[in-house]
């Protein structure tokens, strides 16, 4: 069984749901991008390298910006 699906969702229109427990600190989904500080994010954003909303949040003070391929769900594989 996967342990994750694609299904219809209230919120977007399609979302990830868990089909089984994940257990914690299980990876269920590997994202690959250029890792940037907020300083760097604001002067590329100043400079129209991309949109606001596409950095994701990985800690306190560090952002991911995602590559094409945006994730690889190991149990969708």
């Amino acid at each position: 069984m996967k342990k994750i699906i694609i299904k219809k969702s209230k919120i977007n229109n399609k979302g990830i749901f868990a089909n089984e427990d994940i257990r914690k600190g299980e990876t269920i989904c590997l994202l690959r991008g250029e890792e940037k500080t907020i300083k760097q994010l604001k002067k590329d954003y100043l400079n129209e390298e991309f949109r606001i909303n596409d950095p994701l949040q990985i800690s306190k003070n560090k952002y991911l910006l995602l590559k094409k391929t945006l994730c690889l769900f190991k149990s969708l594989l």
